[in-house]
């Protein structure tokens, strides 16, 4: 099959059933120059379809945690930190090559569609203030008429006369109409973003990364603050004097000394704060790509154009994926701590999955959950070959006698 869609990758049929079914056109055996030959430029552990592949990007899989998910509360794990945690021991980076992977299998146990809670989310936890807020959210949920929704705040801005102006939007889309009828029974959810561009070495940081966000010199906050007591006191806010404070907040700052101090050997540094800013505006092209929906193994919608959020450091703050559950996140005035559905698995992976491997995945795990597939059954069309063409049952011409290379198996 593989032979038939590169040599006959110009036709019209099998663009249009190629782009059905998300297949990438191969155009190899046009060149002169071929890197790889045909029997070793493809995974050939998709043609076992009773094996599941072990990836190398799976960063989270749930099967690590001795507690399962679809207790009342959401599994909260730290972004750019190492988490250990029952038999668990990765970390989750904010940036990947190209893009990642959500996949979650899960069961109704009939619960109705009502509430349109949270099952996902990345970014900072639990921070109301905007400026801190923006481009450092990303949710999925469920609406109440069955579809998967993502929501997500970002930061842009523009130039006008009196200057640089910076403005912030809600941004979000949704899918159709999940296509899942059974009240007990379990469905594979799976959520790929796959950035336009791939981006290796210092690139990934920089190239509308987080390094676009450092600013400096810039004031940084302290906390604990001290005082010094006055005679027959032990020093509070309401009498002695204040001094200054305790601790520097380190997290999320970068901290260098100057040229200056590098030259005389001094101790004195400069930080550097993660700030939104007109370069990270002007940079947005380098963080879209393809969003998109499988449903069961099988593509049901795609967002264009989406932006990745990369989650940054604005303050004193943790960043978090959540899963499970709404979590408390001010801006979306979600107290909920279920989704209202089990999550049976979930996985992560730090590689945008294609079509063909997420398909795999679902069909290597049919024996192990009780998913039920609803919708019209795929209609087979009836193809022939007569004379060296390809009809269709009604006797029109698919492929003609200039596809000399096409390889018929049946």
């Amino acid at each position: 099959m593989k032979d038939i869609y590169i040599i006959m990758n110009r036709q019209n049929i099998l663009n249009y059933y190629g782009s059905k079914l998300d297949l990438k056109l191969d155009s190899s055996e046009l060149y002169d120059y071929q890197l790889t030959t045909n029997e070793v430029d493809y995974d050939t552990d998709v043609l076992d379809l009773t094996t599941p592949i072990t990836y190398s990007a799976l960063t989270i899989d749930s099967s690590c945690l001795t507690t399962p998910l679809n207790d009342q509360k959401p599994w909260v794990v730290p972004v750019d930190s190492r988490y250990t945690g029952d038999t668990c021991d990765f970390t989750v980076r904010r940036r990947t090559e190209k893009g990642w992977t959500l996949d979650f299998i899960f069961n109704r146990d009939e619960v109705n569609w009502s509430g349109g809670t949270v099952f996902y989310y990345i970014g900072v936890d639990g921070d109301n203030i905007y400026t801190n807020y923006l481009d450092n959210n990303l949710s999925f949920q469920f609406t109440n008429d069955g579809r998967v929704k993502w929501v997500a705040y970002h930061y842009s801005g523009y130039c006008a006369l009196t200057g640089y102006t910076e403005t912030h939007s809600l941004l979000y889309g949704q899918t159709p109409v999940l296509c899942v009828t059974g009240n007990t029974s379990d469905f594979n959810l799976t959520i790929v973003f796959n950035r336009y561009r791939e981006l290796i070495g210092c690139d990934l940081d920089n190239v509308g990364g987080f390094n676009d966000l450092i600013l400096g010199p810039h004031a940084v906050s302290y906390t604990d603050e001290l005082w010094a007591p006055t005679t027959g006191d032990t020093g509070s806010f309401f009498s002695g004097s204040f001094i200054g404070h305790s601790t520097q907040i380190a997290t999320g700052y970068t901290i260098t000394n100057t040229l200056e101090d590098w030259v005389t050997g001094g101790t004195i540094t400069t930080e550097y704060v993660e700030e939104l800013n007109k370069k990270w505006a002007e940079q947005r092209d380098m963080r879209l790509g393809d969003l998109k929906f499988y449903l069961n193994g099988n593509l049901i919608y795609t967002e264009t154009n989406w932006e990745e959020i990369i989650p940054s450091y604005r303050d004193e703050q943790t960043l978090i994926q959540s899963w499970g559950g709404g979590y408390n996140y001010t801006y979306f005035g979600n107290t909920s701590k279920t989704c209202g559905f089990n999550i049976k698995s979930a996985l992560y992976y730090e590689e945008p999955l294609d079509f063909v491997h997420v398909r795999h995945n679902f069909i290597t795990r049919l024996g192990d959950y009780d998913f039920e597939i609803c919708g019209d059954d795929c209609q087979d069309d009836v193809f022939s070959v007569n004379d060296g063409h390809i009809t269709d049952e009604d006797g029109g011409i698919l492929l003609g006698d200039n596809d000399t290379h096409l390889i018929y198996n049946g």
